[in-house]
């Protein structure tokens, strides 16, 4: 199975294009815009590499957020595309399972990811439902001994000792996405975007289209 996965919802723009022999091939580049003028071109490399065409695919992988507004827009707007011009299944990961597929620890995880704002996503992994809060909010909310892990896991250091940051990770990793992916029941339709807190730009009441 041939599966090509790709975040651009966190910082980072990185892609993966899975073999059916298991091998990878994969891209990262820690940028927190202009994934919408290097996405593309991106995965035109790695397929290139692997003398493999779009219509070779057999599913395509993507963050769904949250995380960057525009990154997840551009993320699901390529994979969408893709999947309708190569009637190729899109499967869509939210954030932070994808950052837990990255991680390898034995502990309770959570996983805190950035919003550029004082708040951010956080969610205690089969345990809470993803919500928003400041650092020492989350901090005080975390049980002892949970590891964290996200690319805003740095931002509660300070505000508490009863866990543990692991290491930044500016996105998820593409290749465990994957591979992720190629466990995941087929969808009947295309993935949504998961944006926890509601867009700031809201239309004017009374107003239509």
């Amino acid at each position: 199975m041939r599966v090509l996965a790709f975040d651009c919802a966190s910082s980072q723009c990185a892609a993966t294009l899975l073999m059916p022999d298991g091998s990878a091939l994969s891209r990262v580049e820690a940028r927190e815009r202009g994934q919408a003028e290097r996405l593309v071109p991106m995965l035109t490399e790695i397929l290139a590499e692997a003398q493999v065409g779009f219509g070779d695919l057999d599913r395509i992988a993507v963050t769904t957020g949250p995380g960057s507004f525009t990154g997840v827009r551009v993320g699901l707007a390529t994979a969408i595309g893709l999947g309708l011009a190569r009637d190729c299944p899109v499967i869509g990961i939210d954030s932070f399972t994808a950052f837990a597929a990255s991680m390898r620890v034995d502990s309770r995880l959570a996983i805190v990811i950035e919003s550029r704002r004082a708040e951010l996503y956080w969610q205690i992994m089969n345990e809470t439902q993803p919500a928003c809060g400041t650092p020492p909010e989350i901090a005080a909310a975390l049980p002892p001994g949970v590891s964290v892990g996200g690319d805003a896991a740095g931002r509660l250091a300070g505000w508490g000792a009863g866990f543990g940051i692991t290491p930044r990770q500016p996105g998820p990793d593409t290749d465990q996405l994957a591979r992720l992916a190629v466990t995941l029941p087929l969808p009947t339709g295309f993935p949504a975007p998961v944006y926890v807190r509601p867009p700031d730009a809201q239309k004017p009441a009374g107003r239509n289209g």
